[in-house]
């Protein structure tokens, strides 16, 4: 074969082989090709050891509307965050079928702090924490309530009370997750947990700048100096970040980008200071629009996650594949409602795939396509010119 020809064909096929490895992921309208410009992006090198989110199954109703936790849904969702590389994970409650959460993260190999909803009737509490004890084998932790002194459902002896009686009975930390300041004015509750859960959001505790395209930038020093006050309290004790984030939309200074740069600026400091911290949140939860219906400051709840109600990736996914060194690839779109929630997702159809996926399937083949046609245009081009000479 001469020598030209070689050459050719070998840089042919090195064209190939990274169009095929190397999809651009593209939808349908011109705003989605802004949002979503990837179908697989992976990013090595910065990263960090504790790579956690908080986690909440739901995606229709919530727990207002008695929604249950779906086995085959929650599963697609670990898969998500396996291939993200999430390592650890948060939860709310165990009711609802979230008691299977923690026995699906210890399938995927992703550790679980079990959350134990904790409210108002005693009764429905000790079940609750029974059946959070009931997984505590496969769970690294017992969260016994969420911000249950924030909300005001019970005094701190009421829960401090609670917290004893679960330790009593397991050997595995046990604690509750409150707001940073919640933890300050209440020190008898930090003696009695094992571990301190701090929740820091500077998008509601401090100044919002609505019209510095910077601030959540700015605001993330916030959250680092606030995590140190609440360490130099309480020097004695593990203190992990259980919530912080900022949401997508909603409100004038919310937006992907926003999103985005918050978390762009965290990660570095985490990571500087080895902060363990559960990034807030996975999914995004439309069920939270419904829980303060009416109050404009609210808007903002259905919007926290990094990935949309629809599992498709908002801006900062950029960020968490490049911190936390895994990928993250759209296999479906999912519109589920509660009727159908607990249907079992292995059965979606293709009809079911999204435009967005068979549209990077499609250019996918398209990319195949035009570059084995290249090659046999070429090959045949020196073969002519090789009998001519």
């Amino acid at each position: 074969m001469h020598p030209l020809s070689k050459f050719w064909l070998i840089i042919c096929f090195i064209v190939i082989f990274s169009q095929i490895n190397s999809v651009i992921f593209t939808e349908s309208t011109e705003e989605n090709e802004k949002r979503h410009p990837w179908e697989l992006i992976s990013r090595l090198g910065k990263l960090i050891d504790f790579k956690g989110f908080g986690y909440s199954p739901f995606r229709d109703s919530g727990p207002i509307g008695g929604e249950l936790a779906s086995e085959s849904l929650v599963r697609e969702d670990f898969t998500i965050l396996k291939q993200l590389n999430v390592t650890n994970i948060r939860t709310y409650g165990v009711g609802l079928n979230q008691i299977i959460i923690p026995k699906i993260a210890h399938e995927y190999g992703i550790s679980c702090a079990t959350g134990v909803w904790i409210g108002t009737d005693d009764n429905a509490n000790i079940k609750e924490i029974e059946e959070g004890l009931s997984v505590a084998n496969i769970s690294t932790m017992l969260i016994i309530g969420n911000e249950v002194l924030f909300k005001g459902d019970l005094t701190d002896a009421e829960l401090i009370d609670y917290i004893k009686y679960t330790k009593n009975q397991t050997s595995i930390p046990v604690t509750t997750a409150e707001p940073w300041y919640t933890w300050l004015d209440h020190p008898n509750l930090a003696n009695v947990s094992d571990v301190l859960l701090i929740h820091i959001h500077p998008f509601w505790e401090s100044p919002v700048f609505i019209d510095e395209p910077l601030g959540p930038k700015i605001l993330v020093n916030y959250t680092i100096s606030i995590f140190n006050r609440v360490q130099e309290k309480f020097p004695n004790k593990e203190i992990i970040i259980a919530e912080t984030g900022w949401p997508s939309a909603g409100r004038q200074d919310c937006s992907e980008e926003t999103q985005r740069q918050y978390f762009e600026s965290l990660f570095p400091l985490l990571h500087e200071n080895n902060i363990k911290c559960y990034a807030f949140e996975a999914f995004d939860e439309i069920w939270k629009k419904e829980l303060w219906q009416g109050n404009q400051s609210f808007d903002v709840g259905p919007h926290w996650g990094v990935f949309n109600l629809n599992r498709t990736g908002k801006l900062s996914m950029r960020v968490f594949t490049e911190w936390f060194g895994g990928e993250y690839k759209i296999t479906t779109v999912l519109p589920y409602t509660t009727s159908q929630v607990n249907q079992d997702a292995t059965n979606t159809s293709d009809t079911q795939l999204s435009s967005t996926t068979k549209t990077s399937v499609y250019q996918s083949k398209g990319f195949e396509i035009f570059w084995v046609i290249l090659v046999i245009k070429s090959t045949i081009y020196i073969k002519k010119r090789r009998i001519k000479g």
